[in-house]
């Protein structure tokens, strides 16, 4: 797959997700916008009454059901961490539409890390994230 289709496998990914978690949430007074910058670390924003209330980084993963972590770039959590609200990074995996999620924390900064293709990655222990579409909505919420 070329980098451009990638880009755009990648962003329709991201619409579909935008559009089921709309649907989600908007009953609960709650909207949801894509981030504008597409080198933003996240990739929504979800308000409440105009305010922003939390943020959303999705990861879109042909198989990650047989793995025992999930790998999230060293770089986009220094950048979560400088956020003022809440940050959630979600896993979805394209085979099996298995979804795991947690909270950014600063303890994510101290978990294993290495150097793939010359990029800085953190191994996050799929113990330590909560699991299906309908927890996260809640956690949302």
């Amino acid at each position: 797959m070329t980098s451009i289709n990638a880009f755009n496998h990648g962003l329709l990914n991201e619409i579909s997700f935008l559009l089921k978690l709309q649907s989600s949430l908007s009953s609960h007074g709650f909207s949801i916008e894509k981030t504008r910058d597409r080198f933003a670390p996240v990739d929504y924003i979800v308000k409440s009454d105009s305010k922003v209330v939390m943020y959303l980084e999705l990861k879109t993963r042909t198989d990650i059901s047989n793995h025992n972590s999930f790998i999230v770039g060293r770089v986009k959590l220094e950048r979560i961490n400088h956020y003022d609200k809440p940050t959630i990074i979600i896993w979805v995996c394209e085979t099996t539409g298995d979804l795991y999620y947690i909270f950014y924390s600063k303890g994510l900064l101290e978990l294993n890390q290495r150097v793939m293709k010359n990029k800085r990655i953190t191994f996050i222990p799929k113990a330590l994230c909560g699991s299906s579409y309908d927890n996260l909505i809640d956690a949302v919420k």
